[in-house]
């Protein structure tokens, strides 16, 4: 992993902050020096308190519940510290103050890796790596967020990232059976659903529908190899480069000035948010939409059918030498370094979130009786306790995102799973890295600048060759400079 420097209190975090590491299916297994980690009894804590963003029992959803449940299981107290509505500010009042929780979730990657560095966190390498929660466990997930190849935070669930999803029904009306495995394939698919409009009379099938031009994450069937992107990334020899420099990113831009010329991309993808491109995808008038695995999967199926009632939508395997990305793990748990009980926390506290039984039961659907019943072998949800009329969803971590898989008695809808499955089966891990403070103007202005020229070339006011002529012409020099301070070692 690169070098990474101590930063302020803010480090400037946009796709340049990450870099895609390896993919999934050839990740290696990581490991830390493990033996003897666990020799000798473990100081089991009376009390653990935990800060969390996200990491947190919803107040007035059993939480008194879930803490004596928690207690039952281990003889421990838990206590969750509420109230955390700005939560990077109250962190640091908490840190000067002293009075420090033994378990805080710091924000990825900002607070992680100026928290890490400046010595706040403890390092939990070893003991991560020897527990038996790994055993099975997607460690490469963990891997991502190392620092100088140490790991300061235990990760509950991968990052996820994006899929693309296809009208199958229009697939089937025109019978075409299988999905596209090549670039030209899928550019031959978009133009058979600008020419047959299966939307029908009085409608205009768009072929694709983004949100935005630039992030990867909704774009990866058009720009090639695992991390192109116009922006800085890291490439296969270790070393971060200008995207906008990179054969692959110019094959990118080449094919969203093609589609956008076309009329295979949605013309106001340039400016869509992605609630806007959901909401035109949900009209029932687009063929094609890259967004996020898992529950989202259900949702736009779900949606979409309120308006044609005959549509399926399906997730598609991405073609050769498209990637959808990985996010870096978000929700985690550190211990604060001033912890004389480490051991004690992680033994009492993660391994139990993450032992394939009880404690995962309890930390990933909450109490029985309360959010859950099981009866004749059967498991059900129970109302919600807020909104009676919906199925309790509370949960300390994700348990669709688990990077600790186990046999969990409430799966996923098959159209999740489905999503889930294509997803990690091809997905490329991203990794964080810090930014020098000194160069944080540099950034801002090179991605101002390259979100602009890219927007000129999709719409063909430039080409592809003479704006990325003009990027070098206007912006070597600090281009050269940023990459001088990202590569230092």
């Amino acid at each position: 992993m690169k070098k990474i420097w101590i930063l302020p209190l803010l480090l400037i975090l946009t796709f340049s902050g990450i870099f895609v590491s390896c993919n999934r299916a050839s990740a290696p297994a990581a490991s830390g020096t493990g033996g003897g980690v666990w020799d000798g009894p473990v100081e089991r804590p009376e009390r653990i308190r935990v800060l969390g963003n996200v990491v947190n029992w919803n107040e007035n959803q059993g939480s008194d519940q879930w803490e004596e449940a928690y207690f039952r299981l281990t003889g421990v107290r838990v206590e969750f510290i509420r109230g955390v509505a700005a939560y990077t500010e109250r962190v640091n009042l908490i840190w000067a103050s002293g009075d420090l929780p033994d378990i805080v979730e710091p924000e990825m990657p900002n607070m992680y890796v100026q928290f890490a560095l400046n010595g706040a966190l403890h390092d939990v390498t070893d003991m991560f790596y020897s527990s038996p929660i790994v055993e099975g466990a997607l460690v490469q997930v963990a891997d991502s967020i190392k620092i100088n190849d140490r790991l300061y935070t235990v990760p509950s669930t991968f990052g996820n990232g994006n899929i693309t999803y296809v009208r199958q029904d229009w697939l089937d009306d025109m019978g075409i059976s299988g999905y596209p495995r090549t670039w030209d394939e899928f550019y031959n698919l978009m133009i058979t659903f600008r020419d047959r409009n299966p939307a029908g009379a009085g409608r205009q099938t768009i072929p694709y529908i983004s949100a935005g031009v630039m992030d990867p994450q909704y774009l990866h069937p058009f720009y090639p190899g695992f991390n192109t992107a116009p922006d800085f990334f890291m490439n296969a020899q270790g070393e971060i480069v200008e995207g906008m420099y990179d054969p692959n990113t110019l094959i990118g831009l080449q094919r969203l000035a093609l589609a956008y010329r076309e009329r295979l991309i949605d013309p106001e993808s340039i400016t869509n948010t992605t609630a806007a491109a959901r909401d035109k995808y949900y009209t029932g008038i687009v063929a094609m939409f890259t967004y996020w695995a898992g529950t989202w999967s259900d949702n736009l199926q779900n949606n979409t059918v309120l308006n044609v009632p005959t549509a399926v939508i399906e997730p598609m395997p991405p073609f050769e030498n498209s990637f959808p990305l990985d996010r870096p793990a978000s929700w985690t748990m550190a211990i604060p370094s001033q912890n004389r009980n480490p051991r004690g926390i992680f033994r009492y506290f993660m391994e139990v979130a993450f032992d394939r039984g009880p404690g995962q039961m309890l930390f990933h659907h909450g109490v029985e009786g309360i959010q859950w019943v099981r009866e004749g072998g059967v498991y059900r949800k129970l109302p919600d306790m807020i909104n009676p009329e919906r199925l309790t969803n509370s949960y300390v971590f994700n348990p669709m995102l688990t990077m600790y898989p186990w046999d969990n008695p409430f799966p996923n809808s098959a159209r999740t799973q489905k999503s889930l499955d294509l997803f990690n089966a091809h997905a490329s891990q991203q990794r964080v890295y810090a930014i020098d403070p000194s160069i944080t103007h540099i950034i801002a202005e090179l991605q101002t600048a390259r979100a602009e020229l890219v927007a000129r070339i999709v719409m063909g006011s430039v080409t592809p060759e003479a704006g990325i002529q003009q990027y070098r012409s206007h912006y070597d020099r600090q281009v050269q400079q940023a990459l001088n301070s990202l590569n230092r070692r």
